[in-house]
Order: structure tokens, then sequence, then C-alpha cells
């Protein structure tokens, strides 16, 4: 061995990194492709060792690619120790690593990442991570010719390529059958998938914004076709994490929208579908226009808005944010970012509860005699942290889980706390009514709210959100829809109270918002497509 190491020191480096990405970061890979393809016997044996054989030489051959033998021990620390803590969030929530989930790291804050801190992470780190590097590192590299590193690399790479090459032919009915049908397990890949969405977030996402905004309303218009003496008011509210079935109003059995449901005028529309299933996609989404099917990440940042829209078209614009950011949405108009400051009672040093965003917002609104929109950006039921979410009063649900080791808990502890952000939800989205119906003597009021996406407590092994939308269970895309209107809005637009009614059972999608919203302050560009509008069809003008 000892010769071996003096000889072949950038094989054996290369080699027992690569064994190491494959073999300890990978558990859930593995496990979760064991059984979804019902591995067994000799056949099953040969199949796993031929896909370890492979993943361990393009790892290999990696490393052995980058020139110099530093920059080469560097890059394989650096794997292990990303594909440590990569392995965490893939062991312990089942989630894959894709486009959109990196995009979520990516833009995540410091109170989200610090959220998702916890014993069991640092410990990945470090046995998986730390510990193995350290050993990999100790390998000493005995100065050799440049003639004799590159006639080992290229050995290496051609030899190792042979004997994958007779590893997968006598299994490549199963490998066509995991390339063609097993692309959610693909996703489980470590490093490979994180290395993988980096690239292509880089390639797509990573690059300076046009300096000049391409505007999609073309010709753009208020149609007013009736006369009111009173502004218009609209909230219009993005919730996080909420998924329809732990909401009261759209059949859960718990008692998680006491609040809401005493509400007679309100309207719940329960086939509601996400737009994406993490608030990177379906943030920006919802205020695209684009629809699911044509809407793009990338492209959408140099795009106009819906808040763009009202602007120009007189309405005053207001975004007040208590989560991670608008995504770029509210660059152009006003944004109010919740701070500690302005309610100490509902805040922690890094956090706030949601009724935050209605301090001082009554005398905000009155000061202006224009037309309104408030975009209020709750932080919900944003997990792993979920009982940090709602104040202590609302811990109605017991036990909980109270650690972002949701590994730590039951499936009933997690679920507990869950439906008390729900619960506080509730509470919040109600005194939100509250406020609009105080206010409709001097103003038509409406309200509007819808989540961003649904979340994962633990059905199927899977946690938290943003699993790849094609093979995301329903939980992470089926969200809560939400309408109220004053009576004067209702006069002021000629609702049909029945026909609205009517449409609480129907599908809808992120996709109406963008129209509905147009519609609802009576607004129509080159954009606004009536079918999609949600109320056109109650609009009795």
């Amino acid at each position: 061995m000892n010769k071996l190491l003096k000889s072949y020191p950038d094989i054996l480096f290369a080699s027992a990194t690569a064994i190491i990405l494959v073999g300890l970061c990978n558990w859930q890979f593995w496990t979760t492709l064991v059984k979804n393809m019902s591995l067994s016997g000799f056949s099953g044996v040969a199949f796993i060792f031929a896909l370890s054989l492979l993943f361990t030489w393009l790892y290999a051959v990696l490393l052995l690619l980058i020139p110099g033998r530093t920059a080469m021990r560097l890059l394989g620390v650096i794997l292990i120790i990303l594909a440590s803590s990569s392995a965490y969030f893939v062991d312990n929530f089942g989630i894959g690593i894709d486009l959109d989930m990196f995009r979520n790291v990516a833009q995540t804050d410091s109170t989200e990442a610090f959220g998702l801190f916890n014993v069991r992470l640092l410990a990945y780190i470090l046995v998986f991570g730390f510990a193995p590097s350290w050993i990999l590192w100790k390998i000493k590299f005995q100065p050799i010719s440049f003639r004799r590193y590159a006639l080992q690399r290229i050995v290496f790479i051609w030899l190792g390529a042979i004997f994958v090459l007779l590893a997968i032919l006598p299994q490549s009915g199963k490998f066509a059958t995991f390339v063609r049908e097993q692309k959610s397990v693909r996703y489980m890949m470590n490093p490979g998938n994180l290395m993988y969405a980096a690239w292509n977030y880089a390639r797509h996402e990573v690059r300076p914004l046009d300096t000049a905004l391409t505007d999609i309303d073309g010709n753009t218009h208020r149609v007013i076709t009736t006369s009111s003496s009173k502004p218009l008011l609209i909230f219009l509210v993005i919730g996080e994490t909420a998924r329809a079935a732990d909401f009261q109003l759209m059949g859960h059995s718990r008692q998680t929208n006491p609040q809401l449901s005493a509400i007679n005028d309100l309207y719940r529309f329960t086939d509601m579908k996400s737009c994406g299933t993490s608030t990177a996609v379906s943030l920006p989404c919802i205020f695209s226009g684009s629809g699911r099917d044509e809407f793009d990440v990338a492209k959408e940042r140099s795009r106009t808005n819906l808040l763009d829209t009202l602007s120009k078209n007189g309405v005053a614009v207001e975004w007040r944010d208590n989560n991670s950011g608008c995504k770029g949405i509210c660059a152009r108009v006003q944004t109010v970012a919740m701070q500690p400051a302005m309610a100490p009672s509902l805040c922690g040093q890094d956090y706030c509860h949601d009724e935050v965003l209605l301090a001082g917002l009554s005398e905000s609104i009155t000061k202006k005699s224009t037309d309104q929109l408030l975009v209020l950006h709750n932080i919900g039921s944003h997990g792993p942290a979920y009982w940090r979410r709602y104040p202590a009063s609302f811990e109605i649900f017991k036990p909980t889980c109270r650690t972002t080791d949701l590994g730590a808990c039951s499936l009933d502890e997690i679920h507990n706390a869950y439906d008390n952000t729900i619960l506080y939800t509730d509470h919040v989205l109600s005194q939100m009514i509250t406020m609009l119906r105080d206010l409709s003597d001097r103003y038509d009021t409406a309200f509007l709210y819808v989540s961003d996406h649904g979340e994962s407590l633990g059905e199927n092994g899977l946690f938290l959100h943003g699993a790849p939308y094609f093979f995301a269970p329903d939980v992470q895309k089926n969200i809560p829809l939400l309408l109220w209107m004053s009576e004067g809005y209702r006069n002021r637009m000629s609702v049909d109270s029945d026909c609205v009614k009517s449409l609480q059972t129907k599908a809808f999608s992120h996709d109406n918002i963008y129209h509905t919203v147009l519609g609802m302050t009576e607004i129509e560009n080159a954009v606004y497509t009536p079918k999609l509008d949600m109320l056109k069809q109650c609009r009795r003008l």
C-alpha cells in the first residue's frame, strides 16, 4: 500500500475521494433506488455495483482533469464538505436538488439559513465532511515528472472507461429504466445533483440585469365602468408555505380557521394550484402574467410585472415584507421591510410574527386619497422552524416540534406545530379583513389571499417544499385562495355574489392571479386575458 501511495498518489486520492462521495454521502439515494426499482438478487447487486462504479469513475475523472495537485486536493475537499451538508437535507427531508432548489438556497437570507442549522446538520458536516477530508489531506504527493503525471491520468481514465462499460453492458436494461423512470431518484445523487443545479443556475441566472426593461403592457388603460366617490383599497396577501390540506376552510378536520370561518362574506376556492413549489419560482410567476407553462425566472427579471402595470395606471402600490424579500418584483415600487423596532412585542432578534405587517398600516393608508394596492408578504408557515412562526398563545395543538431537526420529532409533533402556524395565519388574515371593513367608509375595499406553495410534512418520507414540480406531491402544489369584498366594492364592480360562490370549487391556479387583480383594479393591457380573470364573468356591467 505504501508503495502504491508513493507511485500513484494522484490516482489514489481521486479514487478515495470519489468512493467517499458515492458511498458516505448518498444513503438516501441508494435506499430509495433499491426500493423504487425493487433491486434484489445477483442482478440487483450487479446493477448497484455497475452504477456505483460509473459514478466513482466520473468523480475521479473530474478530479484528475483538474490541472495541479493543490487545485485537485482543494476541489476534492470542497466537494466532500458540500456533499456532506447536501446529504443532510436529502437524507432527512427526502428532497431532490434541482435548479429550483438550488435557486432557493442561493436566494435565501441569513435568517432562513440560520433557521436550518442544528446539531444533526453539524454532525453530518463533521463526520461525513471534515473527518474524511482531513484524512485525505494527509496523503503525501511525491514529486514526479510531467510525463508520468499525464500518463497516469490518461491510463486511469481509459482503463476505467473500459471497466465501467463492461460492468454496464449486462445491465443495460436496468440502466435504461433508471434513466427513463427514476428522475426523482437521480435528483438525490450527491454531489452530482448539486453540481448540475449550480451549473444551470450560473449559466442561466447569474448575469447582470439588463438596464432596459421590456415593457409587456402595450396599450394599457383604466376601464372605468362605474362612478364612485371612494378610491379603491386592495390587500393582496401572499402567504408562505400554506397548504390547502391544513385549512379548515378547505376541509381540514381541525379548527385551524375559527376566525375566518365566522366571516360570512368570505369566498374560499378549494381547487387552487401553485406555479412552483418554492418562493423563488412561485412569487415572480404570480406577478409575471406569463403563466406557468411559459414562465422563466431568468427572463422575467428583465420584464415589467403586475406592480409596474398598476403603478403606471395611477394605483399607489406598496410592498410590505415580513419574509425573505420580493425576488426583484418590488424593485420599482415603494417597499417596507418589517423590522423588530416596528413592533418589539411581535418580534425576536431575527424575525417578526406576521401581525407586524399591520403596524402603522391604517395610518399609512389614510394619508393617501388615491387608489391603493398593498402586497403583504407573510412569513406564514415557513419551516422547518414552525414553532417560531406564531406567538405562544397560539400553540393550541400539542405536543409540538420545537427544533429545526425534524428527524428528532414525531410526525404528529411536526403536524401540530404546522397547524398552529395556520391557526395564527387565520388570526392575521382576519385582522386584515377587519381593518379593510373598518376603512370601507372611506375606500371600496377588497382582500385576496393566496399561498406561494404548499408543504410536505412527512408524507411518503418528504418534508418541507421545493420538490421538482413534475413529481412534487399534491400537498406542495395545492394551496388556499381566499377572497373578500366590501359591500361598496361589490356595488362598484356590480359583482354577483352567487356567481362568485359558484366558482369556489372550480379549478384555478397562480396563472389567474395576474389577470384577476387587473380586473379588480379595472385595468386592461396587452397581457390581460378575460378568461383568466376569475371574476370577469361575475361582474354584471
